[in-house]
């Protein structure tokens, strides 16, 4: 794992909240070749929580920042999944369906639990 593993921490460090320092930190996980897909999420889980609840306690404007930037890492991963269901939705009323219960679920969770079993609702 090495190296990649510490990135969660530069929020910590001396200008680690920045934006900027949080945008490289995001990106080198992203780009990370040493670690599963889902190694790279939790890392920047990590990296997010920590960052999140330090510019928290210092009451910092760029805590909306990081919340939208990192929501926007994981509707870019429903996206790519979606766009796969869809090429397999046979109807606009299935497709209709799915952006229903996609549009009601309280988390990301949900909304890919919907993209990934609208099959099974199929009569």
């Amino acid at each position: 794992m090495g190296e990649i593993t510490l990135l969660p921490l530069l929020p910590f460090t001396k200008g680690g909240r920045s934006r900027e320092v949080l945008t490289r930190m995001f990106r080198l996980i992203e780009q990370d070749t040493t670690l599963d897909e889902a190694s790279k999420r939790e890392v920047a889980l990590i990296g997010f929580t920590f960052a999140s609840l330090l510019l928290q306690r210092a009451q910092s404007p760029e805590l909306d920042w990081l919340i939208r930037r990192f929501q926007d890492m994981h509707v870019h991963d429903l996206t790519e999944l979606a766009q796969q269901q869809v090429e397999q939705m046979g109807s606009e009323e299935i497709l209709n369906d799915v952006l229903m219960k996609i549009i009601m679920a309280q988390s990301q969770e949900e909304a890919k639990e919907a993209l990934l079993h609208w099959q099974e609702n199929i009569q």
